[in-house]
């Protein structure tokens, strides 16, 4: 189990409520558990390659010590925490054996085709591994890493030099897997910028080995930083995602949470999915805004005002062909971002002495902030959102300014 920051467990808690909820649709519902399943767990790196003896180098480099016998031949391995050491193996008859303890010479010796390790190393808590172990021929080898992208958030690619035979196996396949690859050169002796170059575009990152995997333990350590520094970026996005399900769903979690506290009470007709800003709860003034702050924040209204008006042509939604939607879902999330953020340039010399302008400006970060992961997102529904939360900037400036 990874630990868990509070804002996490925070997030995970919400989603499950909105899991919970009777009126979740199926497709959301998937959606939310895949983020629940991704916040919950530490991220998977799966190590590949055609010599399994310098990815084993490369595995037992990262953990610190070998989970396995010296001169022991490698199954294909998962490794993950555990509170105490602990081994279930899969012998060829699909027979498996559970024992407490690191695994032996005994336990090798039976020959098992999957090894799941369970141990209390630190490094497990933020990230799991599954060694491949690599097939005898290209198809056996493409089969095996089709089984391995289902396992598998960030890929490691370890041979000596990355040869043409292992460029086609590579090539071919799943996409899932080259999403997010490094690749780990244990016999490069030039530079890595020409390791790139060799590489091609299939890899995020290279690392040359010059010496050997048990002596370089500068490169172990430049791929440990590295792969934290993604894991970093990676559950960033992944809580990014979970914000911006939330701020479509979540009203399910509250309706989950009003009727587990008063199960008796009539339950809460669910209200529609709208995108809401949060307004920061400040004093009421009496008086007006300012001469200066209505100088300040009227022209970027009217440039509001005539973005929400393209907006509201370009939502006829009836008007589009069978085929169409995506594209006009695009070009109204793009619409929309840029509106966004063309208003957050224009509050960028705004004073902060006043309350309104503080309020828009916070107003406006979170708009942008938002407008951007829908963008990312996609689709129908995201384009209505967005439209939906570029007038309520509309509304939430104008009631600013009537104030």
């Amino acid at each position: 189990m990874a630990i868990l920051s509070h804002d996490t467990k925070q997030a995970i808690g919400r989603l499950e409520a909105t899991l919970a909820s009777p009126s979740i649709s199926p497709k959301e519902a998937q959606s939310c558990a895949r983020l629940v399943e991704k916040l919950s767990r530490p991220v998977r790196i799966g190590l590949f390659g055609p010599n399994p003896d310098d990815t084993a180098a490369l595995l037992s480099g990262l953990l610190g010590s070998s989970p396995l016998p010296e001169g022991a031949g490698w199954p294909t391995v998962e490794i993950e925490h555990g509170e105490k050491a602990r081994v279930t193996a899969t012998l060829d008859d699909a027979s498996t054996l559970v024992l407490d303890g690191i695994a032996g010479a005994d336990l090798m010796a039976k020959s098992p085709v999957f090894l799941r390790i369970e141990a209390p190393i630190a490094l497990l808590e933020r990230m799991s591994f599954l060694f491949l172990a690599p097939g005898e021929t290209a198809d056996e080898q493409l089969a095996a890493l089709s089984w391995a992208a289902r396992r598998t958030d960030i890929a490691i690619w370890c041979s000596p030099r990355f040869d043409e035979d292992e460029a086609l196996i590579w090539s071919a396949a799943p996409d899932k897997l080259k999403h997010h690859a490094l690749l780990v050169a244990t016999d490069w002796p030039e530079d890595e910028d020409a390791l790139g170059r060799h590489a091609g575009l299939d890899f995020d990152g290279v690392f040359a080995v010059r010496v050997s995997l048990a002596r370089d333990r500068r490169v172990i350590d430049r791929l440990l930083t590295r792969l934290n520094s993604d894991i970093e970026d990676a559950h960033a996005a992944d809580i990014d995602a979970a914000q911006l399900f939330l701020h479509r769903f979540g009203h399910l979690a509250d309706t989950v949470a009003k009727d587990r506290a008063a199960p008796k009470s009539a339950p809460e007709k669910a209200e529609p999915v709208v995108v809401e800003i949060e307004k920061p709860a400040t004093p009421a003034q009496a008086e007006g805004p300012s001469a200066e702050v209505i100088a300040m924040v009227s022209e970027p209204l009217l440039y509001l005002k005539r973005r929400a008006r393209a907006l509201m042509e370009m939502l006829d939604w009836q008007a589009i062909e069978d085929g169409e939607a995506d594209d006009r879902a695009a070009e109204i999330l793009n619409h929309c971002n840029e509106t966004a953020e063309g208003l957050r340039d224009r509050a960028a010399d705004w004073s902060d002495d006043d309350r309104r302008t503080r309020v828009l400006r916070r107003v406006l970060d979170e708009a942008c902030d938002t407008t951007i992961l829908l963008q990312m997102e996609g689709g129908e529904e995201q384009a209505e959102d967005a439209a939906r939360l570029l007038l309520q900037l509309r509304t939430e400036f104008e009631r600013e300014l009537a104030a």
